[in-house]
């Protein structure tokens, strides 16, 4: 009887250890990285990929870099928690903030602002000779998109009563709707601007705002890296440690961040900064409201 017993419990106890070394000997579950989906997945993952290796090899598992089909879809993604960090746009950031799903870690150390293009030679001269214009946008959720219809409204024109604005689907498409007359004016980043050829810029115009509109609106931020509330706080340190130190203290990461991102370096955003997106989760979610 009591070697019965001593052998079940050998059983057990063989048993056990089995299981303890079978789990531990599984690999680590892949860390998602969701980017916000501004071009195709192909082109986020050569874009990404420095830093999806660095981690891969500083937190000891894989890395997977993750999208959606659009904005919209994104959105929801990121509302439900899909990725374990995101690379978003800002006002994106600040609504997962503020609904609890994800913390923010790091913003590029540059600015992002919105400019509205015509045609050269174009009689729309002004910003608010735009009433009753066709207006080219990159994505009706995108940042750019929510920055303009701001500059619209700051210049008394409705974007949703007064002019028509036309989806594009990106910023050098936007361009060109202007270009080939399918729309009177296009909403473009700074950025957009900048990247476009010499061609192209010889061919538009940037419209001026009204006096003391630059200097009263709030910096915008490119893009905020966010991680979810769903990770244990060490697995969250470690992210934090490891994205840090690639973007500012590699050669690598410095080359990928500034040359490669045009980004200049990553820091934490303050809480001000933060709050000074509210007016623009404020537009974005007028504009989801006339989406549904």
């Amino acid at each position: 009887m009591c070697l019965s017993i001593r052998r079940i419990i050998l059983s057990f106890v063989v048993a056990l250890l089995y299981t303890i070394n079978l789990y531990a000997a599984e690999p680590a579950r892949p860390l998602e990285i969701g980017v916000l989906p501004y071009i195709n997945i192909e082109g986020l993952i050569k874009a990404y990929k420095p830093l999806t290796d660095y981690l891969e090899k500083a937190l000891s598992r894989p890395v997977l870099l993750v999208s959606a089909k659009d904005y919209a879809h994104y959105l929801q993604l990121t509302t439900k928690k899909s990725y374990d960090l995101i690379i978003t746009a800002s006002h994106f950031a600040r609504m997962a903030q503020l609904e609890g799903t994800y913390e923010p870690l790091f913003r590029p150390l540059t600015t992002y602002h919105e400019v509205i293009v015509t045609k050269k030679g174009s009689p729309v001269a002004r910003i608010a000779d735009l009433k009753g214009r066709r207006i080219a946008i990159p994505n009706r959720l995108a940042q750019t998109t929510i920055l303009g219809r701001q500059m619209l409204k700051s210049h008394n024109i409705d974007p949703d009563v007064d002019v028509t604005l036309i989806d594009a689907l990106s910023h050098k498409n936007a361009i060109y709707y202007v270009l080939n007359g399918e729309a009177d004016a296009a909403i473009i980043s700074t950025g957009g601007y900048r990247h476009s050829s010499d061609d192209v810029k010889k061919d538009i115009v940037i419209l001026q705002p009204r006096e003391g509109y630059i200097k009263d609106r709030p910096v915008a931020i490119p893009l905020i890296y966010m991680v979810s509330r769903d990770l244990p706080p060490e697995l969250r340190d470690q992210i934090v440690q490891s994205i840090s130190h690639f973007a500012n203290s590699t050669e690598e990461g410095k080359d990928w961040i500034i040359n490669k991102r045009r980004y200049k370096g990553l820091r934490a955003p303050t809480p001000e900064e933060m709050k000074s997106l509210d007016s623009h989760v404020e537009e974005l979610r007028s504009v989801l409201k006339t989406c549904k």
